[in-house]
């Protein structure tokens, strides 16, 4: 079963309480395998569950994920030096990227939302959110053919990526009448808060090179971590 990829997804909902006041609904799916390149796999994975409640009055709904991706060996691509004639392409098969590179992404996030009923005609609400994200890279970057004999120059190096946000939210809708004028009325406040850690290294020996035709990357070298870049944002 090589350069296959193998994987499962389940999708599972129900209600329940005398008057389906409770559901839930729980999503899975998850995918590992080769790809159609020797020395590449892929792996990916995501979880999701979704949870509410209705009641007279009120509303309550709950939604958590998580998702993962993971590649060994990613393909980058190269581009030509200026005035270089287009080489013959390399084998499909070929890997132009260490096989000791990857990259890997991962996402979690969780969302919440509350609502009440004041009377007919007003309704209060409330709602949150959370996500974060991460980035995690390791590989040649930047290859650059020089020759119609395919040698290509590259620069392998490590980016890391930390990303957190929030946000929250809080307000009124609602609608009355006045003889025969109708009027709606909202009345609403937010808040956005991020940050972001970019975490970037370079080799020792930053660049490499080899031949499209027959890379050789040598053993993984060891990391010259910068400390990392950090922004933050804060919105109302």
């Amino acid at each position: 079963l090589s350069d296959t990829q193998l994987g499962a997804h389940v999708d599972i909902g129900r209600r329940f309480g005398e008057d389906k006041q409770f559901g839930v609904r729980v999503n899975g799916a998850y995918r590992e395998g080769d790809s159609a390149v020797d020395d590449q796999e892929k792996q990916a994975q995501s979880a999701a569950i979704a949870l509410d409640w209705r009641g007279e009055r009120a509303r309550v709904s709950a939604d958590l994920y998580m998702t993962t991706d993971h590649v060994d060996g990613p393909t980058r691509g190269v581009t030509l030096a200026s005035g270089v004639d287009i080489p013959s392409v390399p084998d499909p098969d070929t890997l132009l990227n260490p096989s000791w590179a990857y990259f890997e992404t991962q996402t979690k996030g969780a969302i919440g939302r509350a609502e009440f009923d004041i009377n007919d005609q007003l309704t209060s609400y409330a709602s949150m959110g959370v996500t974060k994200w991460n980035y995690d890279g390791l590989s040649a970057d930047n290859a650059q053919i020089s020759n119609t004999d395919g040698d290509i120059s590259t620069t392998v190096g490590y980016v890391g990526d930390d990303n957190e946000r929030q946000s929250f939210e809080v307000g009124l809708n609602g609608q009355f009448q006045t003889g025969n004028i109708g009027h709606q009325i909202a009345v609403n406040a937010t808040r956005y808060e991020e940050e972001y850690n970019l975490y970037a290294a370079r080799f020792r020996g930053v660049s490499v090179d080899t031949n499209i035709y027959d890379p050789v990357w040598g053993s993984r070298p060891d990391l010259d971590l910068n400390p990392p870049l950090l922004t933050a944002t804060d919105t109302e």
